[in-house]
């Protein structure tokens, strides 16, 4: 489950797109760049598109 991701796993942005699938990866990286190109949100696990 994407909400029990632990602080060592996903630690590069290719691992954290395997967790989550290439779609939804991507999706969720596009709404990222449209609606927070400053990274505000990066704590945790940061999404960037690839």
């Amino acid at each position: 489950m994407v909400n029990f991701i632990s602080p060592d796993e996903g630690l590069t942005a290719t691992a954290l797109r395997a967790i989550y699938g290439a779609a939804l990866y991507d999706r969720i990286a596009d709404v990222k760049q449209k609606y927070d190109p400053s990274n505000m949100f990066r704590h945790n696990h940061t999404i960037v598109a690839l």
